[in-house]
């Protein structure tokens, strides 16, 4: 369904951390043999895949289950927000470092993730990582989500990694939209229609030879602050055409005038589709001060 409409799934099945529910299932895949409870929060967690050749099995069959329900090149394995304490307070997980020649817990992960990278090589298909991955060699062929703005993508881009730009915090959108009274509850701050259509992929600095490995631009919508389908909708809708303009047009074409000149018909085929976008771009607003003679000034912002 999605090859017809010149759509590529990219599945995401988050290593070593992210795994609590992992673990939970299978105890011995984490380093202190207990079970832990399944999150039902969102968040940062210790519990880590035990970096060993029975986790890489348990993995390399996940990953058979991924690519046989996936024709995508790509295969996302993650990679962001390992805390490492239990790898750490672990004395074996310390000597196998130890026995790798690794000097710490990040090359530890690198090893880890190289090692699913490779196997994913094995069957055609490329890795893609959080740019975290880079704190530990990884494969020049991993393509790097560089949601670390412009840190993560301009040391992806020296080590001549492609790049999809995921930066936050300009591309989070979950993040609200405007700061009006009717804003729909998200994560601060603003970032705005402007503040998309602004977005420059290019890190600063960049050389020409490395701005030719960034693959694209991706936005980012994590649903902890969405209950509902329409406050996704709001959240998305018209940034995601902010952010496609810059994707997908030449700069000689980038304008901001011209792109809210033509939002009113965008937003018309919105309404006919039914889709509850945010109106936050083009809703009247008006700051309240006191003038010198005690009135109340109105001005528009």
């Amino acid at each position: 369904y999605a090859a017809e409409r010149f759509i590529e799934i990219v599945p995401e099945v988050d290593i070593p951390g992210h795994a609590q529910a992992a673990i939970a299932s299978y105890p011995w895949l984490g380093v202190s043999g207990k079970r832990p409870d399944v999150s039902t929060d969102w968040g940062v967690n210790t519990w880590l895949l035990k970096p060993d050749a029975r986790s890489l099995k348990f993995v390399d069959g996940v990953m058979d289950h991924v690519m046989a329900l996936f024709p995508s090149k790509y295969i996302h394995i993650g990679g962001d927000e390992a805390a490492k304490d239990q790898w750490k307070a672990s004395p074996e997980v310390r000597a196998h470092m130890q026995k790798l020649g690794l000097k710490n817990m990040d090359q530890l992960q690198g090893w880890f993730t190289t090692e699913v990278a490779n196997y994913l090589a094995k069957h055609g298909r490329t890795a893609v990582g959080w740019d975290e991955i880079l704190h530990g060699k990884v494969p020049a062929s991993a393509v790097i989500m560089s949601w670390h703005e412009p840190a993560g993508a301009v040391e992806a881009l020296q080590q001549g990694h492609d790049v999809v730009m995921a930066s936050s915090p300009t591309l989070y959108l979950d993040h609200y939209q405007s700061g009006l009274h009717d804003e729909p509850p998200g994560r601060p701050d603003v970032e705005s229609l402007k503040d998309v259509y602004d977005y420059d992929p290019v890190p600063s600095g960049a050389t020409a030879a490395e701005a030719r490995h960034i693959l694209g631009v991706q936005a980012n919508l994590w649903a902890e602050y969405m209950p509902t389908f329409a406050r996704v909708q709001h959240a998305v809708f018209p940034r995601i055409a902010a952010l496609a303009e810059v994707a997908w047009s030449p700069a000689s074409a980038h304008g901001w005038q011209g792109f809210l000149d033509r939002m009113p018909a965008e937003l018309g085929r919105y309404k006919a589709l039914g889709i509850d976008y945010a109106d936050s771009a083009f809703a009247p607003a008006f700051a309240l001060t006191a003038g010198a003679d005690n009135n109340i000034d109105f001005a528009p912002s």
